[in-house]
């Protein structure tokens, strides 16, 4: 439906709950900001009951301390953007997800849990931010993902993540466009980098540099 801009349009961490129940609240929301620090509840966005969300604000989760779960289509989202789930402390889980519309891939750096993409298409996204996971404490894990259009890991995207424990692993995603891992990629990761399985085809350059003072395997 519609959106009624005469009501709520925004999700935060004051009205969650009670919107959550609300069908027709849900179908309103068009942006997710401003939840406030420390909030506990486990946080479920399922696209098929937001619509119209279109954008994920700066800060919008953060310092939130629950599990934060994304899962179905998002046919109108356009931006996650920088710092969006900054010092969020539980895992950050996106499965059975679809993008059509995402332009932006960042907004996961200084977060504190696991980070998981799991069977989710970006057909839009052409690039993995720069700083898009910088200093990142959990697992970050990529498995069976769709990226059409990817064509480059910019430079910093998974820059400083420097605790020894938190592995970066890639598995059976399809990346058939892309062609650069730049500088500083993955520089100063502490602890294991691995791609297993994955399509990348047209993948050319490797910088010299992108993985640059490497502690793990």
């Amino acid at each position: 439906g519609s959106v009624d801009l005469s009501k709520e349009t925004k999700l935060t961490s004051s009205n969650y709950i009670s919107i959550s129940g609300s069908p027709k609240d849900m179908c309103n929301i068009t942006s997710i900001e401003n939840f406030k620090w420390g909030f506990q509840d486990d946080i479920i966005i399922n696209g098929a009951d937001y619509p119209n969300l279109e954008t994920i604000n700066k800060y919008a989760f953060e310092g939130g301390e629950g599990n934060i779960t994304f899962k179905g289509k998002f046919k109108s989202l356009k931006e996650i953007l920088y710092s969006a789930f900054y010092y969020v402390k539980g895992n950050i889980t996106f499965t059975k997800c679809s993008f059509p519309k995402l332009t932006t891939f960042g907004g996961w750096g200084s977060t504190y849990g696991d980070i998981t993409f799991k069977k989710c298409s970006f057909p839009e996204i052409t690039t993995i931010s720069e700083r898009a996971f910088e200093s990142a404490l959990g697992n970050i894990t990529f498995t069976n993902n769709r990226f059409p259009k990817l064509t480059q890991f910019n430079k910093n995207s998974f820059f400083g993540i420097s605790k020894e424990e938190t592995d970066i692993t890639f598995t059976k995603n399809d990346f058939p466009k892309l062609t650069t891992i730049s500088d500083f990629a993955f520089k100063n990761a502490r602890g294991n980098i691995s791609f297993v399985e994955n399509n990348f085809p047209k993948l050319t350059t490797i910088s010299e540099r992108a993985f640059e003072s490497v502690f793990g395997n």
